[in-house]
């Protein structure tokens, strides 16, 4: 990672792109250098505002520090470019999860698993139903759906089962 860098600050000495402003930050926040990464994703989106990719980069770096009202904030923007993108919406699904609105969460998954079908994202859903929305049929609908698409998956059906307990 040390070698990626040190090519990206010398390109950024000469080059003035969006994209290479986002990747220099993304690598920055998987360095934990969290207040450059902020520096480097602001001046890619100021760069290219109508780009979603942007919003939805630093998304994720207001997740790495939980600032969830900021991921919030940016994953809207992004989705306002790019409604039916599966990581934005899963990252609506999370920040509204970890705000404590389960509905929206519910539905911020669920849109991000019709367009990018994961098991992670229905086992998501179907813990949600189960432990927060305390709704076992729409648990048992979205973990059947995580194990058609991880048959192996032990955490979809102990939820399963759980969810199939309180039926």
């Amino acid at each position: 990672r040390a070698e990626a860098l040190a090519i990206y600050d010398e390109l950024v000495k000469t080059l003035d792109t969006f994209e290479l402003h986002k990747h220099r930050a993304r690598l920055l926040r998987t360095l934990d250098r969290f207040a450059e990464s902020r520096v480097e994703i602001d001046h890619a989106i100021a760069l290219l505002p109508g780009k979603y990719d942007g919003y939805r980069e630093r998304a994720w770096l207001h997740a790495d520090t939980e600032q969830w009202q900021g991921m919030l904030a940016d994953v809207r923007r992004g989705l306002e470019i790019h409604p039916l993108d599966p990581e934005l919406n899963r990252g609506l699904g999370w920040a509204l999860e970890e705000l404590g609105d389960v509905r929206g969460a519910i539905e911020g998954y669920s849109v991000a698993a019709k367009w990018a079908p994961k098991s992670s994202l229905f086992l998501q859903i179907g813990k949600l139903e189960l432990d927060d929305a305390h709704d076992p049929k729409a648990a048992r609908v979205a973990l059947e759906r995580a194990i058609a698409l991880e048959p192996d998956s032990k955490w979809a059906w102990y939820n399963l089962a759980d969810a199939l307990e309180q039926l």
